[in-house]
């Protein structure tokens, strides 16, 4: 489904396929930064012959490429994004 190939994202490390309410679907997914952790990524999942295809497919072997930018998932409700905080 997602081999590292050519980028430096490697992985996955753990993780989850979920679906939006507008139908689409996603991975998240850790890749292991030695050091400073797990970085959290986001790749948009494609479905061929009812198999998850993930990320970028360019030569088409149903292998995708993970990247390090993509468009935002399509959302019911347009809400500015902020990082979440305690609310005292």
């Amino acid at each position: 489904m997602l081999a590292q190939g050519s980028s430096d994202v490697n992985g996955p490390h753990q993780g989850a396929l979920v679906d939006t309410p507008n139908g689409e679907w996603w991975l998240v997914h850790f890749q292991d930064a030695d050091a400073y952790g797990r970085v959290v990524h986001l790749q948009p999942v494609a479905w061929r012959d009812d198999w998850p295809v993930i990320a970028a497919d360019a030569d088409g072997d149903g292998t995708g490429e993970p990247r390090r930018t993509w468009k935002k998932p399509s959302l019911p409700h347009s809400r500015p994004s902020a990082p979440a905080r305690r609310l005292d």
